[in-house]
């Protein structure tokens, strides 16, 4: 499976490392800083409340993470498998996904600042 984000039409980028807000079209769907190349945070609602959420790729995200599926459930990693060129991904409380490498997850960091 190939996970890709929902893109929600009022989602505001910004780079906590060089204090830049950034529009969809600048940065390309790269999901980074196009001055730094840190990933973004970006202000998205989920079920009602605002969070401030990174995209990632699977290499980059840990156990004990919190990730959102296009259901828009929040889901901890219990643990990470890596399979050739994709990953198992076991989630608290849904069941273990598989998700090829080139996907883009979107990790919960916490409420938007």
């Amino acid at each position: 499976m190939r996970l890709q984000p929902r893109i929600q039409e009022n989602e505001i980028y910004k780079c906590i490392n060089c204090d830049s807000t950034y529009q969809y079209v600048d940065i390309q769907r790269e999901w980074r800083c196009p001055k730094c190349d840190k990933f973004l945070y970006i202000k998205v609602e989920i079920k009602g409340y605002e969070h401030s959420v990174q995209r990632v790729t699977p290499d980059s995200i840990r156990i004990g993470e919190i990730i959102t599926l296009e259901n828009e459930f929040i889901h901890e990693i219990l643990n990470i498998e890596k399979k050739g060129n994709s990953y198992r991904l076991a989630l608290k409380e849904y069941r273990v996904i598989e998700i090829d490498s080139n996907s883009i997850i979107t990790r919960v960091e916490g409420s938007w600042f």
